[in-house]
């Protein structure tokens, strides 16, 4: 039975996702000398959260369990005694794509094909909460990992609810500005027609809220990590 999806966030469910993956680590060969250390265990989980961030740590555990079964197309399922990113990245990535092909995970674009136009002459659906809005932008950014796709009106939700602070320390406004003018430039090098037409010092501003919002996501704010 598929586990009930329940996302790993930041300061969220920290504990069983340890245990997952010590578990996970007993399961493929891990001997206690070379268990990782502290500091690599935080790596590891900073790095689950970020890049695997919608999957319980049920789902984990499943991971390396089908994984040292065979039942994933990962290359190369043994860690020969290095439980790295790179080989959790390897696995979990042999998982969703197992995910996706069974049909239990679905891409964006999927969604896209099979989302039908509601039917003519319906009433219009209510405006959205700031509770609405909010979790659409964590579902989103969860989703995708992908700072762009976040709402525009994810980041004025979350100051209208009192969940960050606006004004914004001139500090972190820097801070926030100038990753999203770097943004802006790789963009730019990329592609130079990218912003032809488009308000360049606008897209900024709008890049830099979304910034907000994927560390607000993150639990940076919380945790004081910024």
């Amino acid at each position: 039975m598929q586990p009930e999806l329940k996302p790993l966030k930041i300061g969220d469910s920290v504990d069983e996702l340890k245990a997952a993956l010590r578990l996970s680590m007993v399961k493929v060969g891990i001997r206690q000398a070379n268990m990782p250390a502290a500091e690599e265990k935080e790596i590891l989980i900073d790095f689950v959260q970020r890049n695997f961030g919608s999957y319980t740590p049920a789902m984990v555990s499943e991971a390396f369990e089908m994984a040292i079964m065979g039942r994933l197309d990962c290359e190369d399922a043994k860690c020969y005694e290095n439980f790295s990113c790179e080989y959790v990245g390897r696995v979990l990535s042999s998982y969703q794509r197992f995910l996706k092909a069974s049909g239990q995970l679905k891409s964006i674009f999927d969604r896209e094909r099979e989302y039908q136009p509601p039917p003519a002459g319906l009433l219009p659906p209510p405006p959205m909460t700031n509770d609405q809005k909010i979790q659409n932008g964590r579902e989103m950014w969860e989703y995708t990992q992908v700072v762009d796709f976040i709402f525009p009106y994810t980041f004025q939700a979350l100051v209208d609810e009192k969940l960050i602070e606006y004004p914004m320390p001139k500090s972190l406004q820097e801070k926030y500005m100038a990753a999203a003018e770097i943004r802006m430039t790789k963009i730019a090098m990329d592609d130079r027609r990218f912003f032809d037409g488009k308000d360049r010092a606008e897209w900024v501003r709008n890049h830099a809220r979304k910034l907000v919002c994927a560390d607000y996501f993150m639990g940076k704010f919380e945790e004081g990590d910024i």
